[in-house]
């Protein structure tokens, strides 16, 4: 898969800058700090004006005028280990202007946000042409090889 010039499983792994910051300031200064990566993901559930969607599109805005390669954006539930909890409806609501904003390229969804939520976040990603990453979560242990594949195959049926 090719996305901005980054092949995507084929040759030298790929180098992914996180961005974990609360502050507008903080998250440029990240970007400006490192210098060999990839692609970024930005950690939205940690940026203090979550709520407030002008401020992030201000900040997406910027970030794609500093970067080149691809943008990946991700919100973690509580329970997937992030930091602040958004209702189904404020995950929906922040995933459609984001998208609608194509200003990232990739985005990850939580599969066990709920299949129908999941069902409606991918479609509004695919409708934008935002690739979507599927993400899982097990903080206590490495779950089995039949239930990752089970895991996987779920995956799958929601990205088809």
């Amino acid at each position: 898969m090719e996305i901005r010039n980054i092949c995507i499983g084929k040759g030298q792994p790929k180098i992914c800058l996180p961005i974990v910051a609360s502050t507008h300031e903080e998250v440029i200064n990240q970007i400006s700090t490192f210098h060999h990566y990839d692609l970024v993901e930005l950690r939205i559930d940690y940026y203090e004006n979550l709520f407030n969607k002008e401020c992030v599109l201000e900040l997406l805005k910027q970030i794609r005028e500093l970067l080149t390669c691809p943008i990946i954006f991700t919100y973690r539930s509580l329970k997937e280990g992030g930091h602040v909890q958004l209702t189904d409806e404020q995950y929906k609501e922040l995933v459609t202007y984001v998208c609608e904003s194509q200003l990232i390229d990739l985005i990850d969804i939580e599969i066990n946000s709920g299949n129908q939520l999941v069902y409606e976040l991918v479609e509004i990603a695919h409708h934008h042409h935002i690739y979507v990453i599927m993400s899982n979560h097990d903080f206590k242990q490495t779950i089995s090889k039949e239930d990752m594949i089970d895991l996987l195959e779920k995956m799958s049926g929601f990205v088809v």
